[in-house]
């Protein structure tokens, strides 16, 4: 009789907490993106500083708004806007012991970078939290080469023009 009431009493226990776990609401995520630097892997295709460069980023989004279909052309996601582009990779050199922005050498105002547009990224239900990888790859050859050591800096924007943390890749020496 005790080990058949012990018995019980654990089902009801083990019952009772499935029950409440499964009531319990997810963990709201921010609908502002959030980023992870997951990989780079540098190409390199046998001349100097012509490299290519392949990303792996990991992504987050509460609000499940990631993404621009080729339509999105009106303001503010019209050629020419900061919000054309969805995708962000800025380039930097090691300069002394700092790292700085490249700025092209016939120009003050502009920096290299490579910007995309990523498609729409949608969720079927009710939960629009979306979450998953992202993987790009950049060819560097008309970046001008003032030093071998390099780093990017990548950041997203969703349809909410909210922006991302930034993420930055490991220092990289070009070979």
């Amino acid at each position: 009789m005790k080990k058949t009431l012990q018995i019980s009493f654990i089902f009801v226990s083990g019952s009772l907490f499935i029950f409440f776990c499964s009531c319990t609401k997810p963990t709201p995520v921010s609908p502002t993106p959030q980023i992870t630097f997951q990989s780079v892997q540098q190409i390199n295709y046998g001349v100097q500083y012509n490299d290519s460069f392949d990303f792996t980023i990991n992504y987050s989004d509460g609000d499940g708004d990631i993404g621009l279909s080729q339509s999105d052309t009106l303001p503010p996601f019209n050629p020419g806007s900061a919000y054309y582009y969805n995708l962000y990779v800025d380039y930097y050199e090691k300069l002394g012991k700092n790292f700085v922005k490249v700025v092209p050498p016939l120009t003050a105002l502009d920096t290299i970078g490579w910007y995309f547009r990523m498609p729409v990224i949608t969720t079927e239900g009710k939960n629009k939290s979306i979450s998953g990888t992202i993987s790009f790859g950049i060819l560097c050859e008309n970046a001008p080469v003032y030093s071998d050591t390099i780093m990017f800096k990548i950041y997203i924007y969703d349809r909410a023009l909210h922006k991302s943390n930034v993420v930055q890749s490991p220092v990289l020496v070009r070979e």
